[in-house]
């Protein structure tokens, strides 16, 4: 039996490590408008959340301390939206209380032939495919013009909502991004929900 002392404790680092970290991001370094009227300059609770994929209500306890458990996908996406280092990614992976994911390699063959042959032969239609986090896993030369080549690109940052939100040149891609990036959040969680990873 954990001994709930120090159980206690480590919620409470959890809690505090997180809100230091969103303390040191501004908007602009998410992608998100600054705003005159904000009275922080630092992140907002509902921005990780929102940026994330998770509920405000579940990331206010998880900053409040609650004893929570906290899924292992949440804690990636929520490393992602703080823009931590490996030090620190690793630091938050052991404060909730999971082994740290191996770092995904350059490119990974996680399509079959099949599907590469039939991405490669779209010479003119710039093509990729995701998985269910949303993460770009294959695409042709002609996707690598128009949105970036991912082929370079660290595989932590090749997710489209992520790039939707901090990759300037993707979002100068939308007429009206504010209206497209709602509409892709709608449909990320959407896609979330019928893969449930934890309590969202």
């Amino acid at each position: 039996m954990k001994n709930l002392h120090s159980e206690k404790q480590r919620y409470e680092e959890l809690a505090d490590f997180l809100k230091t970290r969103r303390a040191k991001i501004s908007p602009s370094q998410v992608g998100l408008p600054q705003g005159a009227r904000r009275r922080t300059p630092c992140l907002r609770r509902e921005e990780v959340a929102q940026l994330a994929g998770i509920g405000l209500i579940w990331y206010t306890w998880l900053e409040q301390g609650r004893p929570i458990r906290v899924s292992k996908q949440i804690i990636e996406s929520l490393s992602r939206v703080l823009l931590l280092d490996k030090h620190e990614r690793i630091h938050l992976f052991t404060l909730a209380e999971h082994l740290l994911p191996a770092d995904i390699p350059a490119y990974q063959g996680t399509v079959s032939q099949i599907i590469q042959h039939v991405l490669d032969n779209l010479v003119l239609c710039p093509s990729f495919v995701m998985d269910q986090r949303w993460n770009v896993v294959a695409w042709n030369k002609a996707a690598c013009l128009v949105f970036e080549d991912f082929g370079k690109v660290n595989a932590h940052e090749r997710n489209m909502v992520w790039s939707m939100f901090t990759n300037i040149d993707y979002k100068q891609l939308f007429i009206d991004w504010q209206y497209h990036a709602q509409g892709m959040l709608a449909r990320f969680r959407s896609t979330c929900g019928q893969q449930p990873v934890g309590n969202i």
